[in-house]
């Protein structure tokens, strides 16, 4: 039993843990990433927001069903479309809080909550929402990159 313990004691020691391979500063990159995504959204500047997602990749918001975002053509449609929106009168204020980030050599998962302000172009007043989120990235080259979202509904427990 001893020595059953010392070999698994040996080989949890020899995994390598996210650290080795994560740059202590990405955590703090990635969680900057996220702020910025969804500040660039909620300001209109879709093109930028759109830019940090990597072709390839999908995912789902609190109301919709999945997106792929297979080449640069879909995400120019989704820009399109985002813009005909506020054009219309749509608007949306995102804030995420609560971002925790951890880091798997390349790739890092971001989770958080979002208070929302979201108002369609056929609406008078904006409905507020929180929503859970999450992001996973891929470092690419020196950007770090959204390979999948996914955005749902918070509801609290009632207990």
């Amino acid at each position: 039993m001893f020595r059953q313990a010392l070999c698994l004691l040996f080989l949890v020691a020899a995994i390598p843990s996210s650290e080795t391979f994560a740059d202590h500063h990405e955590p703090g990159q990635v969680e900057s990433a996220v702020k910025t995504f969804y500040s660039q959204l909620s300001s209109g500047e879709f093109e930028k927001a759109m830019g940090h997602t990597a072709n390839g990749s999908s995912g789902y918001v609190a109301k919709g069903g999945l997106t792929e975002i297979g080449s640069d053509e879909v995400r120019q449609q989704i820009v399109k479309m985002l813009k005909d929106g506020q054009e219309r009168g749509a608007e949306m204020e995102l804030r995420p809080k609560d971002i925790k980030v951890t880091v798997h050599g390349d790739v890092a998962i971001a989770t958080y909550m979002v208070d929302a302000a979201v108002k369609g172009a056929d609406q008078d007043e904006s409905e507020e929402q929180v929503n859970r989120g999450t992001l996973v990235w891929a470092k690419q080259g020196d950007d770090w990159k959204i390979l999948h979202w996914h955005v749902s509904e918070f509801v609290p427990n009632e207990q």
